[in-house]
């Protein structure tokens, strides 16, 4: 299972390609995780992570969610996938952690890069 998070201010194009990415696998997405009641939504969030494969963020903004859920997944040695816009100023904390960096100039070539992705070589990246 994939579990994916990206900032709540994120381009809808942008979110709607993550939302769709990774056909035929298990996944779970913010919009998914939208409709756990709020008193239980860090558990089940939490929940989720644990029993996922991998872990998608993307990075290109800060965002104190998506930091939060960095955290549990490096805490759960996730593999991690970072997804970040060409050009974004992103985390050194970020760069300092195991995983792959997807960088990309658009939602359509982000669409292309995700599209050409195997999950099964990620299995050779480090886990966190």
């Amino acid at each position: 299972m994939l579990y994916i998070a990206y900032p709540s201010q994120m381009p809808k194009s942008f979110k709607r390609v993550l939302d769709e990415s990774f056909p035929g696998e298990e996944k779970t997405t913010p919009k998914d995780r939208e409709a756990i009641p709020k008193d239980k939504f860090v558990s089940k969030s939490l929940d989720l992570l644990k029993k996922s494969d991998y872990f998608v963020a993307e990075v290109s903004e800060p965002s104190t969610g998506v930091g939060i859920e960095i955290g549990w997944a490096y805490g759960n040695r996730k593999r991690m996938i970072f997804l970040a816009k060409k050009g974004a100023k992103v985390s050194r904390s970020i760069g300092n952690l195991p995983g792959k960096m997807i960088e990309y100039r658009d939602a359509k070539d982000l669409k292309a890069k995700l599209g050409k992705m195997d999950l099964w070589s990620l299995k050779a990246y480090k886990k966190a």
